[in-house]
């Protein structure tokens, strides 16, 4: 739900730091006694507008995913720190990434991705793992949280050699001093309510769940969905009416 209805929660201006060294309560626990849990949290970051848990959510989605890639002994990094970034690749949007940033970086030892998993592990419902490890909307939620605090993600891998995943937050225009005392909570520019979309669409997918979930999404965009489960089923709605959608989403 977070996901498909773009819910932002009550962000804050708060320094981001002393908020991902509280989250970290909720990750050792999580982890085996055979991954470490190394920190580099730096104060000197400028404060960021973020709901806390939803900040949480995706800090302990980040850890979950690198302890899964950890086979036997190894680590986990949780690292803050502030960034000028400059043309970086967001992995999850293709946007380019650009201006002041607060870093939260997540990185393991783990077995690494290949390139074409990475270009898939921000969809909904895939996943590599095994059927009892997860439901595929870790990184989903991770995509659908950053982005609707005007963020990014950036994923750099390879195979054999684990995976950092660098969330970036855009600095709030305020002093980390301010943000923590309160004082500048509400002195934040607000971002903009996303427009609504106009146009119908048809939705085909032989996956019943995933076919409904786009449904919804699109719905909650201001679209109207139509979802077949079946090409042939497709076929015959456009043949009767070809002018009726606007676009097709079909895998």
């Amino acid at each position: 739900l977070m996901f498909s209805r773009g819910q932002r929660g009550t962000p804050r201006t708060v320094a981001l730091a002393p908020l991902v060294e509280a989250a970290l309560d909720s990750v050792r626990p999580a982890l085996p006694s055979m991954v470490q849990l190394v920190t580099h949290l730096s104060g000197a970051a400028a404060p960021v507008r973020v709901d806390p848990l939803q900040l949480e959510q995706v800090l302990l989605n980040l850890c979950i995913n690198a302890r899964d890639a950890i086979t036997g002994a190894g680590s986990v990094t949780v690292a803050v720190r502030p960034l000028q970034a400059d043309g970086l690749a967001c992995a999850s949007c293709s946007g380019t990434v650009s201006g002041e940033c607060v870093e939260l970086r997540v990185e393991d030892t783990g077995h690494g991705m290949t390139r074409e998993v990475v270009e898939r592990i921000f969809e909904p419902f895939f996943s590599t793992k095994a059927d009892d490890k997860g439901t595929g909307m870790g990184l989903a939620m991770v995509h659908g949280i950053v982005h609707e605090h005007g963020g990014h993600v950036l994923v750099e891998t390879e195979p054999g050699r684990g995976t950092r995943f660098r969330v970036l937050w855009p600095a709030e225009g305020t002093s980390p001093e301010e943000a923590t005392s309160g004082a500048a909570q509400s002195s934040g520019t607000a971002r903009q309510p996303r427009p609504a979309l106009e146009g119908t669409v048809l939705v085909v997918d032989d996956e019943v769940a995933v076919g409904e979930f786009m449904r919804e999404l699109l719905e909650t965009r201001g679209l109207t969905a139509t979802f077949v489960p079946g090409p042939q089923a497709a076929l015959e709605l456009v043949t009767t009416a070809p002018g009726c959608f606007d676009a097709v989403i079909t895998d």
